[in-house]
This record gives structure tokens, sequence and C-alpha cells, in this order.
């Protein structure tokens, strides 16, 4: 199973919110970003990860690095669901980002 660490999730959410206040831009964009991980801890590269808009179905793609990280820029604001999956592992999905 593939997992990615709440505090990749805590962070995302601050950038998202830190983003979207900014009192020299204000963008109505933001960026995912987390890191994937095996059962023992483990960093997983190679994982395809989908970021999933739910009110559009517009999906954004990305591929875990060699440290496991993924990041997907220039979102519009909204709600989205985050898949990842790889060969040999169970597919992990985290819903309402």
């Amino acid at each position: 199973m593939l997992s990615v660490r709440p505090r990749s999730v805590l962070l995302l959410a601050a950038l998202i919110f830190t983003i979207g206040v900014s009192a020299w831009a204000q963008v109505s964009r933001g960026t995912i970003t987390g890191i994937v991980t095996d059962p023992s801890g483990a960093v997983v590269p190679g994982v395809a990860v989908t970021i999933a808009n739910t009110a559009t179905g517009v999906k954004n793609n990305a591929v875990t690095n060699a440290s496991g990280i993924y990041t997907v820029p220039l979102l519009p604001a909204g709600t989205y669901n985050v898949i990842a999956e790889k060969t040999g592992f169970r597919r992990y999905l985290h819903s309402n980002i």
C-alpha cells in the first residue's frame, strides 16, 4: 500500500492557503506536492500520481522522483482527489483535498 505522509498533506494545505492569500499577488492557483512511501516508510520512486479536480474532472499527472516526491503546480482553486498507483502496490486514494 502506498501512503502520503500526513505532514505532507498539512504542508500542502498551508502552501495552498498561503498562496491564495498572498498580499503581493492574489492568485487563484495552487500547488499540490507530496511524498509517497511504502508501509515501512521507504520512499517510492516512479509512482504515477493523478490529481483530479472533483468539480471539472480535469486530471493532471505526475511521477514521483528518486526521492518519492511529486509536484503538480498551477492548479485552479478547487477540491481535488489524489490517486497514486504503481505495479506491485495497492492503489492509494486521498479524497477532498
